[in-house]
């Protein structure tokens, strides 16, 4: 079996991209040649580009405060985008922890929705991992216990991050995990929770029409903590979401999400991407039946306590894997 994948290899799409004619910010260039503001923000340069979004960092021109800004072209065709920018907007304004990215405002500029957020000026975590090759257990545990105490509170407020990865969590300069990026996140109704057949039904498509778990309350939400799958990271997603149309427990995939992360910093690589007959873990079949055949191995230096913990959290059968609570309890989270 082939060495797993570094963490360096795991994106080849960290890249930054700068920005040259400011008057368009979406165009892209080496350098920015002049200033560009709007409001009493400055943009500088690009740190991130996708088909979706662009994200500059820049000043607060009145305090010279370095800020994140997230900006959505427009697409007044496109109605289902302008809600997903509006609902991400929604759940990140109401949210208020430590260890979760602050959003200031919205704007709308021109035909661009801006988001203006807190700037982690330490980079990705897997830029902090992958300059020192993997993290020292004590580090490792710090930045875990601080995703966890995030990740709870998220579920206290019932949203679901859903894209918990390398790139959205981030380091702030005191060396605080920040996690950015909900753009993916959703909401759910814990008042009307599935019971545990309906849980375990819940990638029958036939059960989920019998049941109506498919169908949204009158606040949008779906029933109980079954959510529809949304686009993800194949290298932090759950066997549960590798099938197209079915339904899955929400809270149980962002625990997922941190197995894998814990996984990465300890390792240095990441679990599950090593498979010779899908070596880039793009055939989502083939990813979902390697997770579900294959045992995790781990380097020597990593502890049992870890091991066990990392297993518990990636475990494939959702009635099995441990929750935050769980985790929480447990001797290598506590420390000893």
């Amino acid at each position: 079996m082939e060495e797993s994948k570094k963490i360096s290899e795991v994106s080849q799409e960290d890249s930054v991209t700068k920005v040259g004619d400011l008057g368009n910010p979406f165009r892209s260039d080496q350098l920015l040649t002049r200033k560009f503001t709007f409001g009493p923000y400055v943009f500088r340069r690009t740190l991130y580009e996708d088909r979706r979004v662009k994200i500059m960092c820049g000043l607060k021109s009145d305090k010279g405060e370095l800020i994140a800004i997230r900006i959505y072209r427009r697409d007044t065709s496109d109605s289902q985008q302008a809600s997903s920018v509006h609902l991400e907007n929604a759940i990140q304004s109401s949210i208020n922890h430590d260890n979760i990215q602050r959003l200031f405002e919205m704007i709308h500029y021109k035909n661009h929705i801006c988001l203006v957020l807190q700037y982690p000026s330490r980079g990705t975590l897997l830029d902090y991992i992958s300059s020192r090759k993997m993290l020292k257990e004590g580090t490792a545990r710090r930045f875990f216990r601080q995703l966890l105490d995030a990740i709870e509170y998220l579920q206290f407020v019932r949203v679901i991050h859903h894209n918990l990865n390398l790139r959205t969590l981030q380091v702030d300069k005191d060396g605080n995990i920040v996690m950015t990026d909900f753009s993916m996140a959703g909401t759910f109704n814990a008042k009307n929770k599935p019971t545990k057949a309906m849980e375990r039904g819940s990638n029958n498509r036939e059960f989920i029409a019998l049941f109506n778990l498919a169908q949204a309350d009158e606040h949008g939400k779906l029933r109980g903590a079954c959510l529809e799958n949304p686009e993800s990271l194949l290298p932090y997603t759950g066997p549960e979401l590798l099938k197209y149309d079915d339904m899955y427990t929400g809270p149980w995939v962002d625990v997922w999400s941190c197995g894998i992360i814990l996984y990465a910093m300890l390792c240095g690589s990441l679990p599950f991407h090593d498979d010779s007959m899908n070596p880039m873990g793009d055939n989502i079949i083939m990813l979902k039946n390697y997770i579900n055949s294959t045992p995790l191995t781990f380097p020597s230096h990593v502890t049992s306590s870890a091991r066990k913990l990392i297993s518990a959290m990636l475990e494939p059968e959702l009635r099995k894997r441990i929750g935050v609570r769980g985790v929480q309890v447990g001797p290598w989270h506590r420390g000893y």
